[in-house]
């Protein structure tokens, strides 16, 4: 996928129904004016002073899931939604980032 053409927003909060895990729920969108292929998303865990405390890249294999699973390349000007689960990083881990990871 070429850089900048796709935007990943979203959020991270308890899973629902499994102990100790989490839920990222990740929006993404092709912004360019062509198809592109689904790309890695990576996610990281911080603590206060900024070091990595967690983190884990997501293949498009492992997140093509459900509704999306015959996706073959990322439609234009539409949004994409996911659901990611995750290991809670534990209490030292105050913030994380979701990007598009190279």
């Amino acid at each position: 996928s070429a850089p900048g053409l796709i935007r990943i927003s979203g959020f991270i909060e308890p899973h629902p129904e499994i102990q100790d895990s989490l839920v990222a729920k990740i929006d993404l969108r092709n912004q360019g004016y062509a198809e592109q292929a689904f790309p890695p998303i990576a996610v990281y865990f911080r603590n206060l002073s900024g070091q990595v405390t967690a983190s884990r890249i997501f293949q498009p294999s492992e997140y093509l899931l459900g509704e999306t699973r015959g996706y073959r390349s990322m439609p234009m000007n539409r949004n994409i939604q996911l659901e990611l689960e995750l290991l809670d990083p534990g209490e030292q881990s105050t913030s994380y980032e979701l990007y598009i990871a190279n």
